[in-house]
């Protein structure tokens, strides 16, 4: 699970067994489906931090 810290909200996404998004809050639902390295780069680009829980 990566957890998202963005100034307006606070929200998850779910990684599967293959290390893409499986499930997510609906402010990320555009996520569905991508890999974890494309999560934390948008993350990033966005100037939002993204943690990697287990």
């Amino acid at each position: 699970m990566i957890v998202i810290d963005a100034p307006h909200f606070h929200a998850a996404v779910v990684l599967g067994p293959t290390s893409r998004v499986i499930r997510t809050h609906p402010i990320l639902s555009y996520m569905l489906g991508w890999d974890r390295q494309r999560v934390v780069s948008d993350a990033e680009r966005k100037g939002w931090r993204a943690t990697w829980v287990d």
